[in-house]
């Protein structure tokens, strides 16, 4: 059973053998995810149960909500945004370095973001 509710099927090996050639070809990048079909119960699992940091994953739903007011025209791409010391956080991106007050458009912020 996967998390008590969806009985687990047969492994996905067709889909385990493709992902285990790209990991092949890619060896420095060390992945690992897990895919239930909810429908069959059929799974991929590759290190599934390692736990690995969120990362840039916060970004979709962030970029999405964004993407939302866009289209309901709330926000403009340029618009004016400006770097709070409350909103600083320590990560990989190049964000985390502007000075406080740096001044960027949605536009850009979207694209320093994405990087």
């Amino acid at each position: 059973m996967f998390a008590g509710v969806v009985p687990l099927g047969e492994e996905i090996l067709q889909l385990k053998s493709q992902i285990n050639a790209l990991m092949a070809r890619y060896s420095f990048l060390k992945p690992g995810m897990f895919f239930v079909d909810l429908e069959t119960g059929n799974y991929l699992d590759i290190s599934g149960s390692k736990v690995f940091p969120a990362a840039s994953t916060i970004k979709f739903p962030i970029l999405i909500a964004l993407f939302e007011r866009i289209d309901a025209g709330t926000v403009k791409l340029n618009d004016t945004l400006v770097m709070r010391r409350d909103l600083v956080a320590s990560g990989s991106g190049c964000l985390q370095y502007q000075r406080v007050g740096t001044k960027l458009t949605v536009l850009q912020t979207i694209n320093k973001k994405l990087v």
